[in-house]
């Protein structure tokens, strides 16, 4: 699902994407106004404004309508800067309706569905007609492109849930020196199956090529008698001296034989759609465990003969 926010709200320290759909087909009246009941031209008609740091830009699509049809062929063309004109799609302009001219109960309507705009008439050189309705904050007059709009960038909490599934893991396994720990004697812990670099991966979410990247920052060890250890190091391996260690007091025969050695990996994430630039995402979490069996030294007595 696209991000319900950056279709419908705009904000006021950010401008994001919104698309604000006009009404129907509107004609302009004699003195000036705009009635959007009026005998306009046979189009079917689109507007979608959309809303960056950048500025507004208004698009305007419209299909042709003859009698006994319910749509036609789109006349949608080349996008258009400034006042529309240029490019091989029809020309189009627009400026602020002069509510003071205006019938108002559509006005109304469309201020109600549409907080925080004003409406704009946008006309285009091949009869097409529309209402945009425009931040009232936005800087500078809106860019007019002939064609449909972009689609808007997907929710990055549909990217942030299919991590996992775009990024493929190793087989982390938590590990341990020496393979059968001894009461009062430290064992050494360490990651194994993953050498600690980053993770990237690449799929195609909501008609959109979405690449991936993980970094581990965080590790948390469980050691499955209570006792736990967070640290950014992943520990190493076996003969080397690993700074993850931990001592058990007691054996594993009252936990069923053996511990539940529980490892989460704390990842950071950024993600980047359709080759723009790489997005922040709100840091994942893995889990991995293994199990590990603590015995307890016994004393044996012998004699000499």
């Amino acid at each position: 699902m696209r991000a319900d926010g950056l279709r419908r709200t705009i904000g006021a320290a950010a401008l994001a994407a919104a698309l604000l759909f006009a009404p129907a087909p509107a004609a302009a009246e004699p003195d000036g106004g705009y009635d959007p009941d009026g005998g306009g031209p046979q189009t079917n008609t689109e507007v979608t404004v959309t809303s960056t740091p950048d500025g507004v830009t208004i698009y305007i699509e419209s299909e042709q309508l003859t009698p006994g049809q319910e749509g036609g062929q789109g006349t949608g063309g080349d996008s258009t800067g400034g006042d529309g004109s240029g490019g091989s799609g029809p020309s189009c302009q627009a400026a602020p309706v002069n509510l003071g001219h205006t019938s108002t109960e559509w006005v109304e309507q469309g201020l109600q569905e549409n907080p925080g705009t004003y409406p704009w008439g946008v006309s285009c050189d091949d009869g097409a007609f529309g209402i945009a309705w425009v931040p009232t904050d936005a800087q500078g007059s809106p860019q007019v492109v002939s064609g449909s709009a972009p689609p808007p960038p997907i929710d990055p909490e549909v990217v942030r849930n299919s991590v996992f599934q775009i990024v493929r893991l190793p087989h982390i396994t938590p590990r341990a020196n020496p393979a059968v720990g001894l009461v009062a004697v430290e064992s050494w812990f360490w990651v194994g199956g993953y050498g600690g670099g980053a993770l990237t991966g690449s799929a195609t979410l909501e008609g959109s090529h979405v690449d991936v990247e993980i970094t581990p920052v965080r590790y948390r060890w469980s050691w499955g008698d209570g006792g736990s250890l967070t640290t950014s190091s992943r520990g190493l391996a076996y003969p080397q001296e690993s700074p993850i260690r931990h001592t058990y007091e007691r054996s594993s025969l009252a936990a069923g034989g053996s511990y539940r050695v529980g490892l989460s990996i704390t990842w950071e994430a950024r993600y980047s759609e359709n080759g723009g630039a790489w997005l922040p995402l709100d840091p994942i979490s893995s889990g991995h465990q293994s199990s590990y069996a603590v015995r307890q030294l016994q004393s044996v007595l012998t004699t000499n003969r």
